[in-house]
């Protein structure tokens, strides 16, 4: 494939995996919170230590993150609740029709300089990776960033000291231009001369 053409290429499918808006649904917000009920009383039964626990609002907001993941690829937010003292990592946020696991982040935070972050500790590379921001101020609409390989955001991921220690972090705007990149390389293969378009 010839260089133009390939960007040609990239360039319609960049348009395609624009953030998408997406609305929660009544049902969707209900199943929303009692899935964050039981995970909050499950850390506070657990004790986990080496983190405080986390206010539930902020806790609301990673689910209804994993509601509007779900939505954009016909997934299934994961209900299960683990039931120790180990974090949440040893069950994804979201599966897919094809049995893939995702990692959801969530952020209040719109606007330039939104990140995707991750506990170095957490990071499981076999697993999708989605960025959404929720809506504060109308809850029920969130915009949903596409998900990339986790090989992806290893590889171009900054570690970055936020007030809160080192965590991972990829810009919102790398995002797109590194999804599109995994597509096009999926389908037409590489383009070494221009490896640049690489986030």
């Amino acid at each position: 494939m010839e260089l133009f053409e390939w960007q040609g290429k990239r360039t319609e499918i960049l348009d395609k995996l624009k953030p998408k808006h997406v609305t929660i649904t009544p049902d969707e917000y209900l199943e929303a919170v009692e899935i964050t009920c039981k995970r909050q009383a499950t850390y506070a039964v657990a004790r986990v230590r080496d983190k405080r626990l986390t206010a539930f609002a902020a806790h609301l907001y990673g689910t209804l993150g994993e509601y509007a993941a779900a939505q954009t690829r016909e997934g299934a937010v994961v209900s299960t609740v683990v039931c120790h003292g180990h974090g949440d990592t040893e069950v994804a946020d979201v599966t897919l029709p094809d049995g893939r696991g995702v990692e959801v982040k969530s952020t209040r935070f719109g606007g330039s300089g939104v990140n995707m972050i991750i506990e170095p500790g957490k990071f499981l590379l076999e697993r999708l990776h989605c960025l959404v921001i929720v809506n504060t101020s109308l809850i029920d609409q969130c915009l949903v960033y596409p998900m990339i390989e986790g090989e992806s955001f290893r590889e171009h991921h900054e570690m970055r000291d936020f007030g809160y220690g080192l965590k991972m972090a990829l810009r919102a705007e790398q995002i797109v231009l590194i999804a599109a990149n995994e597509r096009m390389e999926a389908r037409y293969g590489p383009c070494p001369a221009f490896s640049s378009l690489w986030a």
